[in-house]
């Protein structure tokens, strides 16, 4: 499911919020199967699209960060 929201999300500037989060957690997925190499560059290109975000969000690299970019979910 993350992964189709990574690919939905992608290009949609109203989606960036949900990229960047689904991003991190799918990061987060990879490490716990073993896949470092995945999870890290996932976690990387989370933190680009949350920095990209013209919001003032808070800008710590921990779950709680990436929960908060969320106001609204559609499932």
């Amino acid at each position: 499911m993350l992964r189709a929201i990574v690919n939905m999300s992608r290009g949609v500037s109203e989606m960036q919020g949900h990229l960047a989060r689904a991003l991190w957690f799918l990061g987060i997925s990879g490490r716990q199967l073993g896949n470092a190499v995945s999870a890290k560059q996932l976690k990387v290109e989370a933190l680009s699209e949350r920095n990209e975000l013209s919001e003032n969000f808070d800008l710590s690299e921990d779950d709680h960060c990436f929960e908060g970019l969320i106001r609204w979910m559609l499932w």
